[in-house]
């Protein structure tokens, strides 16, 4: 019995030394397999850049590439972009509020006395996170600075980070800002000895890459992100002034091949089955270059990433990802559970040719940004000059003849025409302003040679059915045309990424009820109006389509206007009230639909987004929205063209309506279905301009379109008095 005892004993033995050793075995393997994000930092690149840097190349070949909005709070340069990548929204934050050491006792001494910690465990530390965090406390996106950074500590992984871009008169330490949390703590690395003097580099200092490789390989494992700052761009960039253009190029290509060279002895050290690699612009190329943009290269290489192109759920456009999109990338990379990032993770498609799509994307959205601008501003401009000397020459009737009425009421279809010529030339891939300016000339006339083809009374209905059955058709392939339109949204502004503007809502109002007055002259059945009125609603809402909340409910408004209108008008004749009912269920319903397709949706919008915080109790966000909207409103009719359209029209709209009331009068009082759509738009302006955050963008358009509408019934209905002119214009 004792032998067995003892063999049993020894039996044990042995299988506790086996699960010991297997335990370790284990232990090492998992931390040789920790994932790991490596992110290297080349500040204010573009895509010429990229001649010099074959081995970047290389990456983008094997990897995934996209451009990178890099707006921070309130522009694309300096320390808020960095800080915008590490927070939970758009941050702010300066140079000097970015300031961090490698600790010492005279910096633990500084950030004891500031916050009362000793930082002990860390090696570097921000010495002005105290205003870093003040700065952003009425931040009105909500941000919270160090988001990242705090989900990976609350996780327990290590953040390190090297480099910087200090100059021989400033400490510029904006990289830390990627990886501090929010009492700005950083695990690893070395930003205060990491400079080599060399006499051929700005400020004759540059980067000394051989002691980061030497350090990395030293920290092995215990980083799960790692920041690196080549820096020696930046350094570029504040010098440049003091350099010519020749040296300036001189100094940016060796920078360039420097920085490359260190890329590859990097790839060729690490292990791609569990790291990942972000090379990454901050900020806006350096505008000396003629070709500089505020979207950036970003390109991601490494584990379970093919060759391809970026995309995220917060643009939902292949090819374009925003800067809040990093920080959860790297979370859902690392198996971090944080859910309080405004951005979505980049997703990787597949794309052959995945360097020449996205420098073909980033120069036509950069024209059409550059364009955007002075066309809108000529086509309002010159809309509020053409109606204002139009009314100034209907006050001496006298002077008109035949042939200037139609000459005006050809301008005037024009003016209608723009919007969709706009929209229309944006399937045209042209990358040359005065190429631009011939399609926009081509394509005007031949759709006016078409509306003249109609009796005069249904030109503007057929123009109101054609822009709105494009904009329809539009979106339901995928706002193609909307998406590079100058009447659309711009990427680089990145207020909105996808489905429907505020500009082509508002378009949209005026051309559904201008087709409307046509559809509704042959006395359709009710239901088929309130029908396609209810499409329309679920169209802009929906997440899938339109995702423009504010457009939908500006539309929802007016059908319950419109519901009510006829309910009292038409009561005297025995209106069935059950019909109300219906209507008024029916709308519910489809506001139900709509939610559940929010909520439910595959894809994150702003409004699911809104939505989902509103449920959840988020108190101060709704509130920060709700101001940041209004805050828009004001600052747009402040000093935007949108306010200047929208002020001029409206004292046009009431001169017109005074100096020509007869003729407004028998227009409208022998056409209910013209009076009908005008009404209908007012109010939509109205509710339009409440109910955005660039509410004064739609009801601007919408009454320049109602203003001009007006002029061209007015001059109609003179060129149809031609023959007994004088009599009738007297009457």
């Amino acid at each position: 019995m004792f032998k067995t005892l003892k063999k049993n004993l020894f039996r044990i033995l042995i299988m506790i030394i086996i699960l010991i050793i297997s335990g370790k075995s284990f232990c090492i393997s998992e931390s040789n397999n920790r994932k790991k994000v490596i992110m290297i930092i080349l500040n204010r690149l573009t895509f010429e850049d990229l001649e010099y840097m074959d081995n970047l190349q290389a990456l983008i070949e094997d990897g995934s590439i996209g451009v990178m909005n890099t707006r921070g709070l309130y522009g694309y340069k300096g320390a808020e972009s960095y800080a915008t990548i590490n927070a939970s929204g758009r941050a702010n934050a300066t140079y000097l509020n970015s300031k961090s050491y490698n600790l010492n006792n005279n910096i633990s001494k500084i950030y004891k006395r500031r916050l009362g910690i000793i930082p002990d465990r860390y090696q570097i530390v921000n010495t002005e996170v105290v205003k870093l965090n003040k700065l952003n406390n009425k931040n009105r996106f909500n941000a919270k600075i160090g988001a990242l950074g705090y989900a990976l500590h609350k996780e327990g992984l290590k953040t390190a980070v090297f480099g910087n871009s200090d100059t021989a008169d400033n400490i510029i330490r904006t990289n830390c800002l990627i990886a501090i949390d929010f009492r700005g703590f950083i695990d690893y690395g070395n930003v205060d000895n990491i400079l080599i003097k060399d006499d051929l580099y700005p400020y004759g200092i540059r980067t000394d890459y051989e002691k980061i490789l030497i350090e990395l390989k030293n920290l092995k494992n215990n980083a799960s992100l790692i920041v690196i700052e080549t820096g020696d761009l930046d350094r570029l960039y504040f010098c440049r002034d003091n350099l010519t253009d020749i040296m300036y190029f001189l100094h940016r290509e060796r920078i360039l091949k420097k920085a490359d060279e260190f890329i590859e002895n990097l790839v060729n050290s690490i292990d791609r089955n569990s790291t990942r690699l972000i090379v990454i612009s901050p900020n806006m190329g350096d505008d000396k270059i003629e070709s500089a943009s505020e979207l950036t290269p970003l390109i991601f290489w490494g584990d379970g990433i093919s060759k391809g192109i970026l995309f995220s759920e917060t643009t939902k456009k292949n090819g374009i990802v925003s800067n809040i999109d990093i920080a959860p990338s790297i979370t859902k990379y690392l198996d971090v559970d944080y859910k309080g990032f405004t951005g979505a993770d980049i997703k990787f498609k597949r794309h052959s040719n995945n360097l020449t799509f996205i420098k073909q994307l980033s120069y036509k959205i950069k024209f059409v940004s550059n364009i955007r601008k002075q066309f809108l501003k000529i086509y309002v401009i010159s809309e509020m000059i053409f109606i204002i000397t139009v009314t100034f020459v209907l006050l001496f009737k006298k002077l008109l003849t035949k042939r200037l009425l139609f000459f005006i009421k050809l301008i005037l279809m024009l003016i209608i025409i723009i919007p969709l010529v706009f929209l229309i030339v944006s399937s045209y891939n042209i990358m040359d302003t005065w190429e631009y300016i011939k399609h926009i000339i081509i394509i005007s006339f031949s759709i006016l040679a078409l509306t003249l083809v109609f009796n005069s009374e249904n030109r503007l209905q057929f123009i109101g059915a054609l822009t709105c059955v494009t904009i329809l058709i539009d979106l339901f392939t995928n706002c193609e045309l909307t998406k590079m339109s100058i009447i659309g949204y711009d990427p680089i502004i990145g207020a909105r990424y996808y489905g429907l503007g505020n500009e082509l809502v508002g378009i949209l109002i005026f051309s559904l009820f201008t087709m409307l007055t046509f559809i509704l002259k042959n006395k359709p059945k009710k239901l088929f109006l309130y029908m396609l009125l209810i499409f329309n609603i679920y169209l802009l809402i929906s997440s899938n389509f339109g995702a423009n909340l504010g457009g939908g409910l500006t539309l929802a408004f007016i059908f319950i206007y419109i519901i009510f209108d006829d309910f009292f008008k038409a009561k005297k004749n025995h209106f069935n009230i059950n019909i109300l009912k219906v209507l008024l269920i029916l709308l519910s319903i489809v506001s139900i639909i709509i939610v559940i397709d929010i909520i439910l949706s595959n894809s994150t919008t702003h409004i699911s987004d809104f939505i989902g915080r509103m449920l959840s109790g988020d108190i101060n966000y709704i509130y920060n929205v709700i101001v940041r909207k209004l805050l828009m409103n004001v600052k747009l009719f402040k000093v935007s063209i949108w306010g200047e359209s929208l002020r001029t029209n409206i004292i046009l709209f009431a001169i017109l309506l005074i100096t020509q009331k007869n003729i407004v009068k028998k227009i409208l009082f022998k056409n209910k279905n013209i009076t009908f759509g005008f009404k209908c738009s007012i109010i939509s302006a109205i509710f339009g301009l409440l109910l955005n955050d660039s509410g004064v963008v739609m009801a601007a358009l919408i009454l320049l379109l109602n203003v001009t509408a007006l002029t061209y019934l007015i001059i109609s209905a003179l060129e149809m008095c031609c023959n007994g002119i004088q009599k009738s214009w007297e009457d």
